[in-house]
C-alpha cells in the first residue's frame, strides 16, 4: 500500500539536540530508504515529503513512530493510488 508522508517543523528543536536528531534520522532514513519511493525537502526547510510503500498503516505507524523529529513536527500520512486510476475511479 502507498502512502504519502508529509511532515512539517512544528516547534524550535533545542540546539544541543539537533546534531544527535539528525544523526537518528540519517539512520532513520537509511534504515526505510528500500520503501521509498520520493524522498523530498521543501524548497526553504521547515518540512519535506515522501511517497513509500508499506504492507498496511500499522507499518507505517511504526516507521513513523520511530521518526526521531516527532516531538517537533506536524505528520500529514496519507493513503494513495495511481493519480490515471483515481482519475478513471472519479
Amino acid at each position: 500500500m502507498r502512502f504519502s508522508v508529509i511532515v512539517r517543523l512544528a516547534s524550535a528543536i533545542p540546539p544541543e539536540q539537533l546534531p544527535g536528531i539528525v544523526e537518528r534520522f540519517a539512520e532513520w532514513r537509511e534504515e526505510y530508504k528500500d520503501r521509498t519511493e520520493t524522498f523530498e525537502f521543501f524548497v526553504g526547510g521547515a518540512g519535506w515529503l515522501m511517497i513509500v510503500d508499506m504492507p498496511n498503516e500499522v507499518e507505517l505507524g511504526r516507521m513513523m513512530a520511530e521518526y526521531p523529529f516527532t516531538p517537533y513536527v506536524e505528520m500529514d500520512l496519507r493513503p494513495i493510488i495511481d493519480g490515471d486510476t483515481g482519475l478513471g475511479q472519479w
